[in-house]
């Protein structure tokens, strides 16, 4: 049980065998309460009002911090949990963001112009997604009708070597007059992830793969399966269930190591021009109607710097 501070007689800590919505614990004389990071909301417990505002103060000054420290002890949790002999084989893979997934399965030249070479771009369609993530991306917890919502939940796969953020986990607790049963993950009925899309309620491949791969992540961080996601569509408000088949699975995995790797290779693929590209924040970047025929590119460039 690490701690963090000590300031004016309150202790912050974290215990390795804590449980969701990630939080640390404030102990002060004989109170001690269990506060959300990123809400700095009680969970459980009580402190004296004065010393909570003291508390929540202090948290919203280290938000960051204690966001790594949350991270930091999943990882020590993860590693206690599992035997030398598993670990042994999970390979050491630089991390990849989970994101980048559902960049790779809607064109690989895009994936690398953003990994491999670093290019960023923007248009309508990445501000109304960024608009569409505003509150998913604040980090806490609330209860709605029995069900627990925990916002820009870290995830991580070692085995893949993948991480991120989860948009929403909805957990859903067994009921249970026990606080110590409670505080178990195992203890939850269920874990969906949901994932905020901007557009209208669409099936695409690549949202449900990059979903799967949140799901992936989290059932090796809880070692509890996970059966089924869902994607939010800000722009029609609907809510589009995704059961994770093995087909989907494979699809996802499969994508995973293709877009590994592309990356080792450290080449970007040619472009090859289509209807979507034009949607692409990366479009005049790519300049794909012009680089995916080698003559015209070559013309281009013995042009570029000709007065």
């Amino acid at each position: 049980m690490p701690e963090v501070c000590r300031f004016l007689g309150i202790v912050i800590r974290f215990y390795y065998d804590d449980h969701l919505p990630p939080h640390f614990h404030a102990i002060y004389n004989e109170f001690e309460a269990q506060i959300a990071i990123g809400s700095h909301t009680i969970v459980e417990g009580r402190l004296p009002n004065r010393v909570l505002g003291l508390v929540q103060e202090w948290a919203d000054l280290h938000r960051d911090e204690l966001q790594n420290c949350w991270q930091q002890h999943l990882v020590a949790k993860h590693a206690a949990g599992s035997t030398p002999s598993r670990r042994s084989r999970i390979p050491n893979l630089e991390p990849f963001p989970l994101s980048l997934l559902n960049d790779f399965l809607y064109c690989p030249r895009r994936a690398a112009l953003k990994s491999i070479e670093g290019l960023r771009g923007e248009n309508a369609h990445t501000v109304l997604g960024s608009l569409a993530h505003e509150r998913a991306d604040l980090p806490g917890y609330e209860v709605a009708k029995g069900v627990k919502l925990l916002r820009a939940l870290p995830v991580w796969s070692e085995r893949l070597g993948l991480n991120g953020k989860c948009d929403i986990v909805e957990v859903v607790e067994i009921e249970t007059t026990s606080t110590n049963d409670r505080s178990k993950m195992t203890n939850y009925k269920s874990v969906c992830p949901v994932e905020y899309k901007k557009g209208k309620r669409r099936r695409f491949d690549n949202d449900d793969a990059q979903l799967c791969a949140q799901a992936l992540c989290l059932e090796e961080m809880f070692g509890r399966k996970v059966e089924r996601g869902a994607i939010f569509h800000a722009a029609s408000k609907r809510r589009r269930e995704v059961e994770f088949t093995e087909g989907l699975r494979q699809l996802t995995l499969e994508a995973i190591e293709h877009m590994r790797a592309l990356f080792d290779a450290g080449e970007t693929p040619a472009a090859v021009y289509k209807e979507a590209c034009e949607e692409c924040s990366l479009f005049e970047i790519c300049l794909p109607r012009m680089t995916c025929q080698p003559d015209r590119l070559k013309t281009a460039a013995r042009h570029l710097f000709d007065s």
